[in-house]
């Protein structure tokens, strides 16, 4: 009877799951992953085949996941896979993983505990629990999770030490100890350094140099290594980490297929090349910014900035009206991209635009072209300054001018007595405030 209702009512289950199963042997993941998804656990023959396909389903969702909702689906796979087999000790160890990437932290170690008492001696089992230590930390900003995950994570790198090697690059489960391992849990120990204390970073950049020795193409390790190496140029004023840390975001963009995330790392490539003045190679990204997104605001702004140093490096005149253009036509797209919050750069960015205008201003060939030159110079003049109050000095290559002193100028030559007496005054306030903090730093 059994076969009879198998044959009438689970046979179509049967057969999408050995499609799935062909799909996913292949590559064709996505869809393995709607064919999975027709199947009626309930339908299949044997306690024995739920279990595979809990176990196959949830390890496609997992992979495949793009948001919480997705990793949710993934994670009820695994509990019902484990009210099937509660010592399942790969399942304890994905719905763990899941767990803690939704925030579920105490469920994530209690499934890692339940794994260690089947299998005591399993080294994923202690880099897991690093890594929710880890995301824990990062998740609730205690630093005491770090401290935590770092000891737990050199525990596992001693213990690997007495473990058998194996040269399988995919973790396959037993007490045994490969590449894999070991990279994973210099991986997480570096994450753990870098966010623990200032101090470490070079603890991290150890690991994730030794890291990279293992899986030289990790992008998770090349991205967190461009992380640390801009932190370290930032703190210790090191230009040669900047640069290093420009080409590790560099690499992640080349590995991955994402066009945002491509984007991403390039902005962030390019942001490391201006910390360490290496212009040219932030122009070159820049380029590379804009064959992806012609539209991309950030990228023409450092494109413009990087095309001046670039053309001062080397001696050449400077194309002023080019870099104006170029300034004009990022910056609306530029303040609605977010991708960097700070208003410095946005203040030197429309001093640079004050610089193009003035220069622009010099070669006009009649008055009504000069005027509107110099309309557009008050306006970057008053964007600067709205976006850093403190205005100052700036300076670039052999143009350096206050802002205010050249706004009251630029006023006066529009008969605009108004405007003028408001930028020599606001000068003036400036000045006193100076004078205060001097005074009171004395």
């Amino acid at each position: 009877m059994g076969a009879v209702c198998f044959y009438a009512f689970g046979l179509s289950d049967w057969r999408d799951f050995g499609r799935a199963r062909r799909l996913a042997a292949v590559g064709e993941l996505n869809g393995a992953l709607a064919a999975a998804t027709n199947v009626r656990p309930e339908a299949l023959p044997t306690d024995k085949t739920r279990i595979e396909f809990f176990a196959f389903r949830g390890e496609l969702r997992q992979n495949l996941a793009k948001d919480d909702k997705s990793l949710e689906e993934a994670l009820k796979d695994f509990e019902a896979l484990l009210r099937l087999d509660a010592e399942n000790v790969e399942a304890l160890e994905r719905a763990a993983e899941l767990y803690a990437k939704l925030d579920e932290f105490e469920k994530a170690k209690e499934c890692v505990r339940n794994a260690a008492n089947l299998n005591p001696f399993d080294p994923r089992l202690r880099l897991l629990d690093g890594e929710i230590a880890v995301l824990r930390g990062e998740r609730e900003c205690d630093v005491e999770h770090f401290k935590d995950a770092v000891a737990v994570l050199t525990e596992n790198l001693e213990l690997g030490l007495s473990l058998p090697k194996t040269n399988d690059d995919v973790i396959n489960g037993g007490d045994v100890w490969s590449a894999e391992i070991e990279a994973e849990t210099l991986y997480w120990r570096a994450r753990a350094y870098y966010r623990w204390q200032r101090r470490h970073r070079f603890f991290a950049r150890g690991d994730l140099d030794d890291s990279l020795n293992l899986r030289a193409d990790d992008v998770a390790a090349l991205a967190l290594r461009g992380d640390v190496l801009l932190k370290i140029a930032q703190d210790d004023d090191a230009p040669e980490h900047a640069e290093l840390a420009g080409n590790d975001y560099r690499r992640v963009a080349e590995l991955t297929a994402d066009a945002e995330q491509k984007e991403r790392a390039l902005n962030k490539a390019a942001r490391a090349y201006e910390r360490a003045g290496r212009w040219d190679l932030c122009l070159d990204v820049c380029d590379e910014i804009s064959s992806i997104n012609e539209f991309a605001g950030w990228a023409r702004l450092r494109r413009a900035r990087a095309r001046f140093y670039t053309a001062s490096a080397r001696q050449e005149s400077v194309d002023w009206s080019a870099i104006a253009a170029e300034l004009d036509a990022g910056l609306p797209g530029a303040i609605n991209e977010e991708i960097e919050s700070d208003d410095a750069f946005f203040a030197k960015i429309w001093a640079l635009r004050v610089c193009c205008g003035l220069r622009m201003a010099a070669q006009a060939k009649d008055d009504k072209t000069r005027r509107e030159i110099q309309t557009k110079i008050l306006e970057a003049v008053d964007e600067a300054c709205k976006a850093d109050e403190d205005v100052r000095t700036y300076s670039f290559g052999e143009n350096s001018f206050d802002l205010d002193e050249v706004g009251r100028a630029v006023a006066l030559e529009l008969s605009d007595e108004k405007k003028a007496d408001f930028y020599a005054r606001r000068k003036d306030e400036r000045e006193a405030r100076n004078r205060e903090r001097k005074s009171a730093w004395e």
